[in-house]
């Protein structure tokens, strides 16, 4: 069996590439670009991988848009299914989100991390069976018990790029309910009118650089409003700025205007996820 294992945690990649030796000829790298790019020289020299470990928390292109990716290349060399390459994806997160999103983009299976050559093999043998986890898989998922999962909250993420904003909205959906966005005037008009219908945002994800209205001036618009409508500071939504420049006085400007917190593009889940439990917003 030929596997190619992708994780950018080097000890996570030595542990799955000692494993998966065992089963044949076995390529690791550490980045979703490599992967990609492995991918596809093994299809032009026509000695396609069989299996693929995916880590799904990687920075820049993280496992689920990887997974999306080597499934649209398939579609487009019109590989037949059943000559698809098997996908398990690992994860250091068990909430049913993550792992519902993964199933819906088809891959096979997943472990959760920390894993053992037992649970491995395990996952192998029932891939290699022909056993596709599926809709079944998310019923169960969906009535998972409780830490599996996490608070509800509504999001609203703005970004002008589209490739930025669609990651966010999936690290999003794993959360609640979310709305998105690409300019700063669409962002305030949603605000208002989940003011008006009594359904506020919980948080705001605002990428700082967008042509007309920037992030800081909608953050700016959006405190002002609250501000007019002498919403309590305790009650007011939180906002993450979203940086592809970590400059010192753009970030004390955001500060400044009262923002909660900011990230540094390229972003992956594990990040936001830590902001949102510095604010409370997560299980």
């Amino acid at each position: 069996m030929k596997t190619l294992v992708v994780d950018d945690e080097l000890v996570s990649r030595k542990k799955m590439q000692r494993i998966m030796d065992g089963f044949g000829e076995c390529e690791a790298v550490e980045s979703g670009s490599a992967a990609i790019a492995a991918f596809e020289k093994a299809w032009e020299s026509w000695l396609p991988f069989d299996l693929i470990t995916l880590d799904i928390a990687m920075p820049e292109m993280d496992g689920i848009e990887l997974l999306y990716a080597i499934r649209e290349i398939e579609k487009e060399k019109k590989i037949p299914k059943e000559k698809q390459v098997k996908i398990l994806m690992v994860t250091s997160h068990s909430d049913r989100d993550s792992i519902i999103t993964s199933i819906q983009a088809e891959c096979d299976d997943y472990i959760v991390k920390p894993f053992d050559r037992e649970t491995v093999i395990e996952k192998i043998e029932k891939i290699k069976s022909g056993e596709r986890i599926g809709r079944a898989d998310i019923e169960d998922i969906m009535t998972s018990p409780p830490d599996m999962r996490v608070s509800k909250m509504k999001t609203l993420v703005v970004d002008d790029e589209l490739v930025s904003r669609k990651k966010m909205q999936r690290i999003m959906d794993g959360f609640g309910e979310y709305e998105a966005v690409e300019s700063g005037s669409a962002a305030i008009a949603a605000f208002k009118n989940a003011l008006e219908t009594g359904t506020p945002f919980d948080l705001i994800t605002l990428d700082i650089a967008m042509p007309g209205m920037d992030g800081t001036a909608v953050l700016y618009e959006i405190r002002e409003i609250e501000k007019e409508k002498k919403i309590p500071k305790e009650k007011q939504v939180k906002i993450l700025m979203v940086t592809s420049h970590s400059d010192r006085d753009t970030i004390i400007t955001c500060i400044q205007a009262g923002c909660d917190d900011y990230i540094v593009k390229p972003f992956d889940r594990e990040i936001v996820a830590k902001k949102l439990e510095k604010f409370g917003l997560k299980a």
